[in-house]
């Protein structure tokens, strides 16, 4: 009856955002089936952003999505709100076995479409979804099916781990993925993506003195050919699991 009604609540919250709100201000809320991790979404005057929480906690701080195209074509501005829809999911183990996503079990989630406001050929749907260990979002182009098609450049997606209260700690001096991060002992944070045929794979860049804010480096070879945007080519999984350390896991 809870998780009835949890998933009444975010998709009656993304309704009312969509109405309430104009197509360049929207805000919305999905929590994961029990309700102790929670992903926020903001698109503010064309920029879509996302944040996280578990419980009362600030995990990932504001985060800007999307890509730099060829032709000086940018994919994190200027996108307007064309659709959304939310669902929920039961895991059922048989179902997901040939699944190449390592995160498991119950989610609620998220479909939200933009397209570039100067050219709507240009557009993506974000896919946002929300576990009890953890939360996994990718990218699924629309596609422009003109002749001189854009190129992916470079992917803008951030992480960018909450620092005002937090100390994180690196727990392994590298950029390739999976990456843990640990929390004053008291979470552990690790970033990961699942494979995607034809799409490099991805690096943690580091934008800040304290290496608590990252961004997306594709990892291309440079006689690597770029991506073409074209109908149906997808991201892989970007994944945040995220979990809080017990007392007797603390004390050893």
């Amino acid at each position: 009856m809870i998780r009835a009604l949890n998933i009444c609540i975010f998709t009656v919250i993304l309704l009312l955002c969509s109405c309430s709100k104009s197509k360049d201000s929207y805000e919305a809320w999905l929590p994961s089936p029990d309700s102790r991790i929670h992903i926020y979404f903001n698109h503010n005057k064309g920029e879509p952003y996302y944040l996280v929480y578990y419980g009362n906690e600030i995990i990932v701080d504001w985060s800007l999505l999307g890509f730099s195209l060829s032709d000086n074509i940018s994919l994190t501005d200027d996108l307007v709100i064309t659709d959304t829809k939310s669902n929920s999911v039961k895991f059922v183990e048989n179902e997901t076995a040939t699944s190449t996503i390592p995160i498991k079990g119950d989610y609620n989630e998220m479909i939200i479409g933009f397209e570039k406001v100067k050219n709507p050929k240009l557009g993506f749907d974000l896919v946002i979804r929300s576990y009890n260990t953890g939360i996994a979002f990718r990218y699924i182009f629309k596609g422009d099916e003109t002749e001189k098609a854009s190129s992916i450049l470079s992917e803008e997606t951030q992480f960018n781990l909450y620092a005002n209260f937090f100390n994180w700690t690196l727990a392994q001096d590298k950029s390739d993925l999976p990456v843990t991060f640990i929390a004053d002992e008291r979470f552990s944070v690790i970033i990961d993506e699942t494979i995607e045929v034809g799409y490099p794979r991805m690096k943690l860049k580091s934008v800040s003195n304290d290496k608590t804010r990252f961004k997306c480096l594709l990892n291309r070879k440079t006689a690597d050919p770029l991506i073409k945007i074209e109908a149906g080519v997808k991201s892989p999984w970007r994944i945040i699991f995220i979990k809080e350390y017990s007392r007797s896991e603390k004390s050893e």
